[in-house]
């Protein structure tokens, strides 16, 4: 049986939605996106390229609502043990949130 990917999505943005209250809904943000970045990236057909489409789509929904998915979830690539490279995705901690915007932190960047 196949994932139902498009209610996995809009599960996904609730979760973003959500992260504004409290560090729990960016934890379950986390595993969704894991989830379906995973799907998205282990096939080369038709509906994981609609997948793919449609993660970049609820981003953009999620930007019109004034979410960005990068202040909530960051990423490394690290290297597996089998040598490929892979995505690891985490909750943005509250500290980094809040000390994130501080002239000084920006003028570092």
């Amino acid at each position: 049986d196949q994932l139902d990917w498009p209610v996995m999505l809009q599960n996904m943005a609730s979760s973003f939605l959500l992260s504004r209250r409290s560090e729990a809904h960016r934890g379950v943000a986390v595993l969704y996106l894991t989830a379906l970045t995973s799907l998205a990236l282990a096939g080369h057909d038709e509906q994981t390229a609609r997948l793919a489409e449609a993660l970049k789509a609820a981003d953009r929904e999620l930007a019109a609502q004034g979410i960005r998915k990068e202040d909530v979830i960051s990423s490394v690539e690290v290297v597996g043990p089998d040598g490929m490279v892979q995505q690891v995705f985490f909750p943005v901690p509250d500290l980094v949130r809040d000390f994130w915007d501080y002239p000084k932190v920006q003028a570092l960047k």
